[in-house]
């Protein structure tokens, strides 16, 4: 991603933990689910496909208001990294 590219993302995944995320477990090491309110579902699934596009690593498997983040093992600090940035 394009360095300019990064605060307004990083922004808007901000935005939506606080606003929107309302539960997060690890599932695995290289799962995280996250449990969303149902008006902030079409934020995550934007947000979501503009980061699988730019971080082929990135998967995110929605399910309603739920969706696995899933990284290869080699990946897992990312993972760590957005799972404490979502508990902030």
């Amino acid at each position: 991603m394009p360095a300019a590219e990064r605060p307004p993302r990083t922004a808007a995944f901000d935005a939506l933990f606080v606003e929107g995320l309302r539960a997060q477990a690890r599932i695995s090491a290289t799962t995280l689910r996250w449990e969303f309110d149902p008006a902030a579902v079409p934020e995550a699934r934007r947000l979501a496909a503009l980061e699988a596009a730019c971080c082929s690593f990135f998967t995110f498997d929605f399910d309603g208001s739920t969706v696995d983040v899933t990284v290869p093992a080699e990946r897992s600090a990312v993972l760590d990294a957005l799972q404490a940035r979502a508990g902030r």
